[in-house]
């Protein structure tokens, strides 16, 4: 199964049938899985797109409007970091839940509880980011 089908919802067994588990596998183990298939590549594929929505916006708004003196030579690399980890700490938490839920959920449903914990992260991040940025730069730069 490839991952575009994933996404659109095309159902198909599991596993072919001709392969038999590992003897080292539970017999339960298949049974305990996740009602949805691939939880984590749905939540990750939402973090992807996320962060690249997000680093463009703030390349394309915010960027340009920061001073010059402010702006250091790692000041976007913290920034596109802040991103990261705003984007895929998320998805792993989604791809958990998604994972433990006896219900089957849509790419749809899986991004609309990513989106809040992504807003969430972010907000905090960038709040923290903001207090070390403004303790670091000397009196009178930045506002």
């Amino acid at each position: 199964m490839s991952f575009l089908s994933e996404l659109r919802q095309v159902t198909s067994p599991s596993r072919p049938l001709h392969v038999r588990p590992a003897p080292w596998m539970p017999r339960t183990a298949h049974a305990a899985s996740s009602a949805t298939p691939h939880p984590f590549a749905k939540a990750f594929a939402c973090a992807v797109l996320t962060y690249a929505v997000s680093t463009a916006a703030l390349v394309a708004f915010v960027m340009p409007r920061v001073p010059a003196d402010v702006m250091a030579a790692g000041s976007l690399a913290g920034a596109l970091c802040v991103f990261a980890v705003a984007s895929f700490v998320p998805a792993f938490v989604t791809g958990m839940i998604v994972r433990q839920s006896r219900q089957v959920w849509g790419v749809a449903r899986i991004a609309a509880a990513y989106v809040p914990l992504f807003l969430l992260i972010a907000a905090l991040q960038l709040a923290h980011t903001r207090e070390v940025w403004q303790a670091a730069l000397p009196a009178g730069v930045g506002g």
